[in-house]
């Protein structure tokens, strides 16, 4: 029998639907699908969502939140300009991983929404990018980065070999901290200066 609303929480109702969208696309599912999964009725879920596209843009904005939330931590702490860069891009990569399935939603259905609320998430990821390309000029300024490197460029290619993790990662074989620390040595060793990399070794910094 199906359970009643008591049982099914908001939390609960998004992460049964990453779960289907990620099986079936954002189109192949329906609310149906997320009672039946949930063994709710519903009523019971139309409680929280009368339309599949609010679940989606609440999936949406959870994962954006994570990634924007953990960066301003990093932001509002005292650091030199490439160690600043180093943890943003390690969070950036960490919260990709462990929410890859959220993340993934986010990505492959973003054009399923109201156009202005593509806007609204749009306008945010481009200032979270534009506040990573800043930090990224910042520390090329310092002569940590390949001097006829392209800080605009170069921050794009960062975040989307972070943002390229949802593609594959399956958890098991390495954990996200792990997938998260080798991905920023790996994409940062492209860009730094032999200045850059004197100073992780000279700093004791880490991935």
């Amino acid at each position: 029998m199906a359970q009643r609303r008591g049982k099914v929480t908001r939390e609960k109702i998004m992460e049964i639907a990453t779960e289907l969208i990620n099986e079936r696309g954002y189109r192949g599912m329906s609310l149906e699908d997320v009672a039946k999964r949930l063994k709710v009725t519903r009523p019971a879920l139309y409680y929280y969502y009368s339309r599949k596209d609010q679940l989606l843009l609440d999936i949406h904005n959870r994962a954006q939140s994570r990634l924007v939330e953990s960066a301003e931590e990093i932001y509002a702490q005292e650091q030199e300009p490439l160690e600043r860069v180093i943890r943003l891009l390690h969070n950036h990569a960490l919260v990709i991983t462990r929410h890859a399935k959220v993340v993934a939603v986010m990505f492959e259905a973003e054009n399923d929404l109201a156009q202005h609320e593509r806007r609204k998430i749009r306008n945010v990821r481009i200032e979270y990018s534009e506040r990573f390309i800043d930090a990224v000029e910042q520390a090329r300024k310092e002569g940590y980065f390949l001097t006829e490197s392209n800080s605009r460029l170069s921050a794009f290619l960062m975040l989307g070999a972070c943002n390229w993790i949802t593609r594959w990662y399956e958890p098991g074989e390495w954990t996200p901290e792990h997938i998260a620390a080798t991905v920023t040595e790996t994409v940062l060793h492209g860009v730094l200066s032999d200045e850059g990399r004197a100073a992780i070794i000279e700093k004791g910094l880490t991935f």
